[in-house]
């Protein structure tokens, strides 16, 4: 197993804190809407939390946060999380490219709550086609990318789950985000912040994190309140994703 784990993106948030204040460093590196949840395992300081329970940060902007308070230092107290997307915007969805070459054709050998893998909120409606080690990887639709992960090298079991490579590109027009995942190894053909077009060349596909088998893993994701959840995705190729059963066949 790797002994460190590579994030998806970095930023530059920061806690500085003071007898009288604690002032929080909000920054958001990527082209997308990003929330951070500021929480804390103490029952004081989560009240003088309430307000600030969630900030939404606007595309590559910044933003900073003064808690007043009297006579102590909360010091390490207040814990930063953050997640991708603004549940305000509305989605609105249409359908995409199928994320490989044209003129090429696979096989799906997971689809729509798929046993394996595919049976939880955040990977219900995500889509495996059997893209062999080095086939090209292509971006579904216009957007930006937000998050490249390529170093790992290896496989497994469900503990492999945090060590795949993969990419995730926002999609401003639908408001939605598309990941690719089980890339090779430095198979990432583009980095954080790129402006992507339909059907560009993105990836190389490969044979990392959990699986037992060479494939691409396919997501659509939105973000929601509470979660970062999977959702249903038709192509412009004429495929409904809720008819691409294991073994169909995809052609583009």
């Amino acid at each position: 197993m790797p002994t460190t784990k590579t994030f998806a993106f970095y930023h530059k948030s920061k806690i500085e804190y003071f007898t009288d204040s604690t002032v929080i460093y909000l920054n958001n590196p990527v082209n997308c809407p990003l929330r951070y949840f500021l929480k804390s395992n103490n029952q004081s300081i989560k009240k003088l939390l309430n307000q600030y329970d969630t900030i939404t940060l606007k595309p590559l902007s910044d933003s900073i946060i003064v808690i007043r308070h009297k006579n102590f230092i909360l010091k390490e107290k207040i814990i930063l999380k953050n997640k991708y997307g603004n549940p305000r915007i509305p989605i609105n969805k249409y359908p995409i490219s199928l994320p490989f070459k044209t003129n090429t054709k696979y096989k799906v050998i997971q689809g729509y709550n798929g046993i394996y893998s595919h049976n939880h909120i955040g990977s219900l409606y995500a889509i495996d086609f059997n893209l062999r080690i080095g086939d090209t990887i292509c971006a579904s639709d216009n957007g930006y990318v937000v998050g490249v992960i390529d170093c790992y090298s290896e496989n497994g079991d469900r503990e492999w789950t945090d060590y795949a490579n993969y990419i995730t590109i926002y999609h401003p027009k639908s408001n939605l985000f598309t990941q690719y995942v089980h890339l090779d190894k430095n198979g990432s053909l583009v980095k954080q912040g790129d402006t992507i077009k339909t059907g560009q060349p993105i990836a190389i596909s490969g044979y990392t994190g959990f699986t037992n088998h060479p494939h691409l893993h396919f997501n659509v994701k939105c973000a929601t309140d509470s979660n970062w959840i999977s959702q249903k995705v038709n192509f412009i190729e004429g495929y409904k994703g809720i008819d691409l059963k294991k073994n169909t066949i995809v052609k583009k």
